[in-house]
């Protein structure tokens, strides 16, 4: 007995719902993968500038001027560009990480520290408070 061949391969709908079903699936793995390396990157930039922001203090904890500040700067490894020196006497350095900005400023003659961190789009992340209560974002020394 003669019958019809059997059907072979998939028909055109067939292969548009599957390839539909994965656009979706890849759509929504990109989504969460996307998701999580920003959230990662994220914490990088933030651990990153804190630890930048802790040895720019602990360098001008022990230096005595300008240029011994660089020295232990530039021997800890970092690299910046200053001393930006502003209208009030403070001295400006940045550091320029590639996806966010550390700006640390000094001023020598009242002894004090502040710095902050920025991405490059201008958004602060991170700022440097040394009391508890808030009243200061700036470190003295000796006080």
């Amino acid at each position: 007995m003669k019958g019809k061949a059997a059907r072979r391969g998939i028909s055109v709908v067939e292969a548009v719902i599957a390839m539909a079903l994965i656009s979706i699936l890849s759509a929504a793995a990109f989504t969460a993968i996307n998701a999580s390396l920003k959230a990662n990157t994220r914490s990088i930039m933030r651990f990153s500038s804190i630890s930048l922001i802790s040895d720019s203090l602990e360098c001008f904890k022990y230096s005595r001027d300008t240029e011994e500040f660089e020295s232990s700067l530039v021997f800890s490894g970092n690299d910046f560009t200053g001393p930006l020196n502003l209208i009030n006497s403070d001295d400006m350095y940045v550091f320029d990480k590639g996806g966010y900005k550390v700006i640390v400023t000094l001023n020598w003659e009242q002894k004090t520290f502040a710095a902050y961190a920025q991405t490059n789009s201008g958004e602060v992340f991170y700022t440097f408070n040394p009391l508890p209560d808030g009243s200061s974002g700036r470190y003295k020394k000796g006080g």
